[in-house]
């Protein structure tokens, strides 16, 4: 889910927003467990009331939200990731919205949860860290080499085009604010 209908569609093509909010709301229908994504870029970045009240109308969770990596123009910088961050969890409470983070989602822990977080399975059955990180594309046979017990840094792992001037020890620093 990446925002509201038309930006959701724009970026994800037009009748995925109709078609992910069936879905989410047959799960719920189910009682089935399920969880949102939200990859958030310039486009999208005001969006997040919209995606957290489908989120509490379908009793939804997050395990992602995350900012968006690929076109420098798209991509929010470090401080601009902190205001929505702080913008994102203020209205959450708002609109009494529990845990729409997840205890260890990516981005708002500023770790890197490849390989740590979950796994994505990809169509051709291949596994990897994270769908950022295809290139270090495996078999389930070979997961337990690629696991790891603390994730990285997101200003070393997929933010490092854009954080990665931040250095550790201040990065560390400025995300405990």
């Amino acid at each position: 889910m990446d925002g509201s209908q038309e930006i959701n569609d724009s970026i994800r093509g037009q009748g995925s927003f109709d078609k992910a909010v069936e879905a989410l709301e047959t799960l719920q229908e189910q009682k089935i467990k399920h969880w949102l994504s939200y990859t958030v870029s310039q486009k999208n970045k005001f969006c997040f009331p919209e995606v957290l009240n489908i989120s509490k109308k379908t009793n939804s969770h997050f395990n992602n939200v995350t900012p968006y990596t690929g076109d420098h123009g798209l991509m929010l910088d470090y401080y601009e990731w902190k205001e929505f961050k702080y913008n994102f969890l203020t209205y959450a409470r708002s609109i009494r919205l529990e845990s729409p983070n997840g205890l260890r989602s990516c981005g708002f822990t500023y770790r890197c949860g490849a390989f740590f977080n979950g796994l994505t399975i990809n169509p051709d059955g291949s596994v990897c860290g994270c769908a950022r990180l295809q290139g270090s594309s495996t078999g389930f046979e070979e997961i337990d080499r690629f696991l790891i017990k603390e994730p990285f840094l997101m200003n070393v792992m997929c933010m490092k085009s854009k954080w990665g001037h931040i250095s550790n020890f201040d990065f560390l620093t400025r995300t405990s604010e």
